[in-house]
């Protein structure tokens, strides 16, 4: 942990440091070696959250970027359960930074606990995540018609198709499939960052989040996963990095 409370302060760790863990009360005492991240450690994880992961640079690195005051702030459900948020805003939104790998159970069940959050997952060890070719913005009501099933890497073509065209595309989920080329300036018209995604570790826990999901490379940007089970997409979103700090300081959509 980055904090303890000393005298009901929130105290970094600090050689010889003796403090209190701000979820559970129990004693944690400072370690300020040279091979590990100086962090507070118990004595005894018994009692304490299960949730919680040991911290590295990653980890360290985007807490950095928010006030200290959002930082590892312990958030208690109606039934008094409670854990360490990595981050919770002063209005209310966790965020969870997540550098190791995570079961799915787990991940339900923070999702469940916690509710109105986001997560931001280191992604540089995963592998078999291609970022293919542009699409144009799905979001916008002018492609509500247009859906962009799943492709591979392998693929030379890029396709396409019109719920207008298949309306017994649920029924058969079959359609009839278009070429992207067809609508290359439309996409290029309105691209804001989407792009098909072939990711072959397809039962990655990611997948299956309902929460949004945005995956650090460590580049200057994110990721954010579009997964769409119902038209078979595996899409995602390019932000920069520093807009999704901005928008999670600055409380925007």
């Amino acid at each position: 942990m980055k904090y303890s409370l000393i005298n009901g302060i929130k105290t970094e760790p600090f050689k010889g440091g003796i403090g209190v863990c701000i979820c559970c009360g129990a004693t944690v005492v400072a370690k300020c070696g040279t091979k590990n991240i100086h962090h507070w450690a118990h004595l005894d994880l018994t009692e304490c959250d299960k949730w919680w992961e040991s911290e590295g640079i990653w980890h360290r690195k985007w807490k950095s970027y928010f006030p200290e005051e959002w930082q590892e702030i312990v958030h208690i459900a109606d039934d008094n359960e409670k854990h360490i948020a990595d981050l919770k805003t002063n209005y209310g939104v966790i965020v969870e930074f997540q550098n190791s790998p995570i079961s799915r159970e787990e991940l339900m069940s923070r999702e469940n606990f916690y509710q109105n959050m986001i997560w931001i997952v280191n992604g540089e060890k995963f592998k078999n995540f291609h970022i293919l070719d542009k699409l144009p913005n799905i979001e916008s009501e002018n492609f509500k018609d247009y859906k962009f099933p799943k492709v591979e890497k392998k693929n030379n073509g890029r396709g396409y198709f019109l719920l207008s065209e298949n309306p017994e595309y649920f029924k058969l989920k079959c359609y009839k499939y278009r070429n992207l080329t067809e609508i290359l300036d439309k996409i290029e018209e309105s691209y804001i960052g989407h792009h098909f995604l072939d990711w072959k570790n397809s039962h990655n826990v990611w997948l299956s989040a309902t929460k949004p999901v945005f995956v650090d490379l460590g580049t200057n940007d994110l990721y954010r996963l579009l997964i769409d089970k119902e038209f078979n997409q595996q899409n995602l979103r390019v932000y920069k990095k520093e807009e999704i700090i901005r928008r999670i300081i600055k409380k925007e959509n």
